[in-house]
């Protein structure tokens, strides 16, 4: 399933099962995939075995992203940049820590301050 297709399922899943206590009515439920012989296993049965397809595609999806990042290029790319982080700033910081700072920086800090907080606030409704 492509990722677009996957947000607006999620997203689906997620406001019906918060909204159900607001409206009172049930939201929109996928039938249970009950599993011959599995679901009848005692204590575990029906806890592993006969749950809705959403349950089975988010342990898919978690091997698949473990997968992903544990065992490809790109995904111990991606880890290592996460875990390096610290590492690729503090250069940054040694060479800026030296500038000028004074009232104009402080001028133009305060101007991209006021731009963040009034798109939250109109745009984002944040």
């Amino acid at each position: 399933m492509p990722a677009p297709a996957v947000a607006p399922l999620l997203g689906l899943g997620f406001s019906g099962q918060i909204g159900e206590a607001f409206i009172g009515l049930p939201g929109v439920r996928m039938e249970a995939i009950s599993i011959p012989g599995l679901t009848e296993l005692p204590y575990v049965g029906k806890l592993l075995f006969g749950q809705d397809p959403l349950f089975y595609l988010s342990i898919v999806i978690v091997a698949a992203t473990a997968w992903f990042l544990f065992r490809t290029r790109a995904g111990l790319t991606l880890r290592a940049v996460g875990d390096s982080y610290l590492a690729a700033y503090l250069p940054i910081l040694e060479r800026r820590r030296l500038l000028e700072y004074g009232e104009r920086e402080r001028q133009f800090q305060l101007i991209r301050r006021g731009r963040y907080a009034e798109f939250n606030l109109v745009w984002d409704r944040g």
